[in-house]
């Protein structure tokens, strides 16, 4: 017998309860099936986040790009009669009531593509099922399957360019899909070339606020679902849905973006501030276009990677210092006046962020805080190669919400 929740009544609960109510709720049942067919759409939907709408009111990351033209495949989406079975309708990946989250490379508008983890779509429709087009560049990159605020089953992108079965048999009514794209870029990149909804489509809104997370493995979620520390490295071990900023980003009502990527540092060559400058993860090309999509919020979450590195390529604090300031400087040049939540570990103590943080509120930008996530604990449990248990991520997640809170009075 299943567990059936809302929105309201999983995301309200603290982030350990969310865990919890997730567990009962869906479980890791995952959809390999992929019925044939086939057609192309154009896309030009906004930027958005994370996952953080609900229920019939839906949600979007609230993308402030063009919505680009219907690219021939759709039309509205249709009832057959009058209490009748919904029939099935095919729509353009760039339909504008299709919203998009995260980062999306729309170089080729009728295949967005995307490897950040958080990315993906927001659908909002009246009906009892979605099909999804995708396309595999690289790796295997997985889903999440959100329904109404419920996490449902986990999604392998196919391989091959087919229609894939996304949702089906749902209640007829009113419904919010999320596909919520829990790997991060080293894991694949993919992309999306149409939608089929068994009924019809609305559009889907944005969420109440807006939150930018920056990072490296613990912002990705790297490890959070392994096994055990010895587990390799997998896009099965990692859940970007569970990580803190995820966690936080559902609490806080706020859509996320999410820039991580595993490894990369503040200081030293093709750093985070580098790959943050580009559109999909590890390119500058093509730049990512800021006017798109603005965040209330940033939280940056780097260092471990500077100063876990062997002693000859860590960086001075003063140099730490230094480059976190011109970061901070940029974030501030293409996002203005927005609150920046500098964090630290949980896997190493340093204390050059606090250093710099220190350095900015001196130099009068009030805007920028500190939040120490602490030393995770053993006894909390550990993730792959020694990263954060879910668990672990549940708790930064509850001292970065309260810290978020605090200042913007969300």
């Amino acid at each position: 017998m299943s567990v059936r929740c809302g929105f309201a009544d999983i995301w309200a609960l603290p982030p350990l309860a969310v865990l919890a109510a997730f567990a009962a709720c869906s479980g890791d049942e995952e959809m390999d099936t992929a019925d044939a067919g086939g057609a192309a759409g154009e896309n030009q939907g906004g930027g958005g986040g994370g996952s953080a709408a609900a229920g019939a009111a839906g949600g979007d990351s609230g993308s402030v790009g063009s919505g680009g033209a219907s690219g021939g495949m759709g039309g509205d989406g249709a009832m057959a009669g009058t209490g009748g079975a919904p029939r099935p309708v095919m729509f353009g990946a760039d339909d504008p009531r299709v919203l998009y989250l995260g980062r999306w490379d729309r170089t080729d508008s009728a295949r967005p593509n995307t490897d950040w983890a958080g990315a993906g779509v927001r659908i909002r429709m009246r009906g009892t099922g979605v099909r999804a087009r995708f396309g595999v560049w690289t790796g295997k990159p997985m889903y999440q399957v959100v329904v109404d605020g419920v996490p449902k089953s986990v999604l392998k992108v196919p391989a091959v360019d087919e229609w894939t079965n996304v949702v089906s048999d749902l209640p007829p009514g009113p419904h919010v899909l999320e596909l919520f794209l829990r790997t991060e870029p080293v894991l694949g990149r993919h992309e999306i070339a149409g939608f089929e909804v068994t009924g019809e489509l609305e559009q889907a809104l944005p969420a109440k606020h807006r939150i930018e997370f920056i990072g490296d493995s613990i912002t990705c979620g790297y490890g959070n679902e392994a096994k055990s520390v010895n587990e390799p490295f997998s896009a099965e071990g990692e859940n970007n849905f569970l990580a803190y900023g995820s966690l936080t980003a559902r609490a806080l009502e706020a859509d996320a973006a999410t820039i991580a990527i595993s490894g990369r540092r503040l200081t030293g060559i093709d750093g985070m501030p580098d790959a943050w400058e580009g559109t999909v993860g590890g390119a500058r090309k093509p730049a990512w276009d800021f006017s798109r999509w603005k965040p209330e919020v940033v939280v940056i979450n780097l260092g471990t990677n500077d100063f876990d590195a062997p002693a000859a390529e860590q960086p001075s604090s003063a140099d730490f210092v230094a480059r976190y300031d011109a970061f901070v400087t940029r974030i501030r040049q293409v996002y203005g006046d927005v609150f920046i939540f500098c964090t630290t570990g949980p896997m190493l103590a340093e204390a050059a962020t606090q250093a710099f943080v220190n350095k900015r509120n001196a130099a009068n930008d009030k805007r920028v805080f500190f939040v120490d996530f602490g030393t995770q604990l053993p006894g909390d449990g550990l993730g792959g190669d020694y990263h954060p248990s879910l668990k672990t991520h549940a708790k930064m997640a509850t001292k970065l919400t309260d810290a978020i809170k605090a200042q913007t009075g969300w």
